[in-house]
């Protein structure tokens, strides 16, 4: 029976791994999606996602020394490396089922299309890892896999289809609605803190309880750690948003100079509000305002002048400075609340002022409104944060089924 729950698993992977891959190309596609170099950009910013990971790792043992980080990481691992042999296996089994489609997929598979696969996948491992917070200590590692999977699979492979496209002609109806999102700022980073908020809400006092014992951050974690775990973020967050200028007339030196701009405008706002409010600003304080910067700007990237960047960041720090004080009255879980403000809140920012990106960057797409980049934020809002709650809702019952309560006796 373990084998075979075993092998289910490793088929969910393969069927996950195979919704974030082009399934077509033609002579056409390549001309319209720009030229070689680019792609090999976009495969060099998702090893630049993998730089991330080791920065969210980090962070994360600020909350909690005993998380389970190592699970985590080893889950993505595998996840990704048994996605790619057995993607190679279904794919020759379809093109051998299905013959009449072989032109469809195309034998050897192109490389442009290998690179939009590698990224979509580890990109999908960034928003298990956000979401790593809120899964409960005592689960199996099987079943964080089986919730990693939905995720990856389900979640996050829709909303990439719908705003991305799938590298060909096949393009999302949010995409083709004039919707944008840059580098992922409301696809990965709102939707991690959507699903965040949906495993909050459900799982529980207990859960609750659990997660308020973890804020343990920087009471007494290394203020060194801290600092390269900044500075990491900072170098792998300029490296992912240079790999989505694939197929937009964006220069790289753009993207740099923005993400530099938004982090120094968000920590500037910081450090302003605290002397004019008479604050002391911790060194927590300000790297928070800087992952606020970085996430808001993922929205836009290259899109905006620098001036609009500065002060895109700079807005994302006044949001981290008011917010995360505010949304503790009602969210005692420290953690949470940072997610639910630097990834979700912030990410929905740096989305909305997409309207203030330079047209000539926009290639092949309505004009973008605000409207529509509203309709974008709440679609994500609504299908992350409705399916993480019949996700979460059934991990808590299996986990009251496995493991009823105890009856204090008296």
């Amino acid at each position: 029976m373990g084998v075979l729950r075993f092998l289910l698993v490793i088929l969910m992977v393969a069927i996950s791994s195979m919704t974030l891959a082009a399934t077509g190309w033609s002579d056409n596609d390549v001309r319209a999606l720009n030229v070689a170099p680019d792609f090999t950009l976009l495969l060099l910013g998702g090893l630049f996602v993998m730089l991330m990971q080791a920065g969210f790792a980090i962070i994360e043992g600020g909350y909690d020394p005993e998380s389970k980080t190592f699970s985590i990481f080893l889950i993505n691992y595998l996840a990704a490396f048994v996605g790619n042999i057995l993607y190679s296996f279904a794919l020759f089994l379809f093109c051998f089922l299905f013959g009449d489609h072989l032109h469809q997929f195309g034998l050897p598979f192109q490389s442009w299309q290998w690179h939009f696969f590698i990224f979509y996948m580890l990109m999908a491992t960034t928003v298990t890892m956000v979401v790593s917070r809120i899964i409960p200590r005592n689960i199996s590692l099987l079943q964080y896999w089986w919730i990693a999977l939905f995720i990856s699979g389900v979640i996050f492979s829709a909303l990439s289809r719908w705003v991305w496209g799938q590298g060909n002609e096949i393009e999302g109806f949010l995409r083709n609605l004039g919707f944008i999102d840059f580098a992922g700022a409301t696809v990965v980073h709102s939707t991690a803190a959507w699903i965040v908020l949906a495993g909050y809400w459900v799982l529980g006092q207990e859960q609750q309880e659990l997660i308020r014992r973890k804020d343990v951050m920087f009471s007494d974690y290394k203020l060194l750690s801290m600092a390269l775990a900044g500075f990491i973020l900072w170098l792998a967050w300029s490296g992912l948003n240079i790999g989505y200028i694939s197929a937009q007339r964006i220069d790289i030196q753009d993207v740099v100079i923005n993400t530099i701009a938004a982090l120094s405008g968000a920590v500037i706002m910081v450090i302003a509000l605290g002397i004019m409010t008479k604050q002391k600003i911790s060194f927590e304080k300000l790297i928070k305002a800087a992952l606020g910067g970085l996430v808001a700007i993922t929205g836009c990237g290259g899109m905006v002048s620098m001036s609009s960047s500065l002060w895109i960041g700079a807005v994302a720090g006044l949001m981290v400075f008011i917010l995360i004080e505010q949304l503790k009255r009602w969210i005692t879980a420290k953690n949470i609340v940072d997610v639910l403000v630097i990834h979700g809140l912030c990410g929905v920012w740096g989305t909305l002022a997409v309207v203030f990106a330079d047209r000539s960057t926009i290639v092949d797409r309505q004009q973008v409104s605000l409207l529509t980049q509203g309709l974008g934020v709440l679609v994500t809002f609504v299908w992350s944060m409705g399916l993480a709650i019949v996700l979460f809702k059934l991990v808590h019952w299996y986990g009251v089924k496995m493991n009823p309560p105890i009856q204090n006796k008296r």
